[in-house]
């Protein structure tokens, strides 16, 4: 047997808890409806009674079977007159199982008077209180773009499914979380955002991500403008994992996408560059210049990374960094913690390595140094690099050609 919307129906519902069911409470499906102490709304105080309310006054506040107290707090003047209507938070003493666009009224402790009501128009995600000012900027968004927000139709819950991915999942949210927020079946809820993201009003990123197109552009101005600040101090690498580290690396890849799109920045690597950067040398790439010229003229007896400041004349911090795009944009590889090789000469080591192989039938890791006139330190950093790779196979201290061992040769 199965309910529908409209009908009463009767449950039973075996070992339901320890403890009775209490007025109030309600079924659903697990991850569907969140009990909530804190709400936003626009109250409609009602004229005839004549009674208004002070801010930070404990009321009775009703919504579908529940009667709890909740004290109210004017956001845009203290005290509420009869007639006004005016943004309000709703604190209630004790959490309430309602979502967006339920109704409430509320009424006077002593004697037992209607004030007024509403609607939820916001339902906080956490318990805390947001500031006056947070607050009113909160509805003022909502008012000028989701006031319309419901479930009395497909156009209603759309903008509906919009308000809470772009005021309550700042950073995107996937499908499953979505489901929560919405009191829509799945199917219908798949549909609204697939639609939404024909419009274009939301995007889907990395695996499965739904983000608002607002929420997206609010995300390109704060990284823009943390990137910009860091170019005005005087950085031209950036290293993207040091940018806005609290915010989602999927978002981050999507939002530098789109800074790089309007050509704000440009990247190298796996660095980020102001725009126009790599039009004329810049000190970092003059420094990557020297840095590759070092490790060209050291071949297989390169210097180990913290040698590298010294050799070139630069600070470690700057050396380091460019050593990390260097090695992102394939010019220098890393074949152990510390070793580093130019691309060239791991190319001619690789070489070496395969034509012994080929002329030998294997190759033991004792004979490699003189065959690069190396240390055995670069010779097994080397032929263990070969070994992750997949171009050799290593059994005790001899090496072998692995299968297909031509398609991993670096270039």
């Amino acid at each position: 047997e199965q309910g529908r919307s409209g009908l009463c129906v009767a449950l039973n519902v075996p070992d339901f808890a320890r403890e009775n069911p209490r007025r109030g409470q309600v079924l659903c499906l697990p991850g569907r409806l969140h009990a909530a102490t804190v709400f936003h709304s626009r109250i409609r105080m009602l004229d005839r009674t004549g009674l208004g309310v002070k801010s930070g006054e404990r009321v009775m506040l009703h919504t579908g079977t529940a009667e709890v107290q909740a004290r109210v707090y004017g956001l845009e003047s203290k005290d509420l007159a009869p007639g006004d209507s005016a943004w309000v938070a709703l604190v209630a003493d004790e959490p309430v199982a309602a979502a967006p666009c339920d109704r409430y009224i509320l009424r006077k402790l002593s004697p037992v008077r209607t004030l007024g009501g509403g609607r939820f128009d916001d339902v906080s995600v956490d318990d805390r209180r947001p500031r006056k000012a947070e607050a009113l900027a909160r509805m003022a968004h909502w008012e000028a773009y989701y006031a319309g927000a419901g479930y009395r139709d497909r156009a209603a819950a759309a903008l509906l499914v919009e308000q809470r991915l772009d005021m309550n999942h700042p950073d995107g949210v996937g499908m499953d979380g979505l489901l929560g927020d919405c009191l829509l079946a799945e199917p219908v809820l798949a549909e609204i955002v697939a639609e939404l993201e024909r419009q274009g009003k939301i995007v889907r990123i990395g695996r499965g991500l739904l983000l608002h197109r607002r929420s997206a552009e609010r995300s390109r101005e704060r990284l823009g403008e943390e990137i910009r600040g860091q170019f005005e101090k005087g950085e031209r690498l950036l290293d993207p994992q040091t940018i806005a580290p609290r915010m989602p690396a999927e978002v981050k890849l999507h939002v530098l996408g789109l800074l790089a799109a309007d050509g704000a920045i440009e990247f190298k690597g796996n660095r980020i560059l102001p725009r126009g950067a790599s039009a004329g040398p810049t000190p970092e790439q003059a420094l990557a210049e020297r840095i590759c010229g070092l490790y060209a003229e050291t071949g297989f007896n390169s210097p180990r990374p913290e040698e590298v400041p010294e050799r070139v004349g630069a600070a470690p911090s700057k050396v380091e960094a460019v050593i990390q795009m260097l090695l992102a944009e394939g010019r220098l590889i890393r074949v152990s913690a510390k070793v580093i090789l130019a691309r060239a000469h791991m190319a001619k080591a690789q070489e070496l390595v395969v034509a012994a192989i080929q002329k030998n039938g294997q190759l033991d890791s004792g004979d490699f140094k003189f065959l690069i006139g190396s240390t055995r330190k670069y010779a097994l950093g080397i032929l263990e690099y070969m070994d992750r790779t997949h171009v050799t196979t290593r059994i005790d201290s001899l090496r072998r050609l692995a299968p297909n061992f031509e398609k991993r040769m670096l270039k």
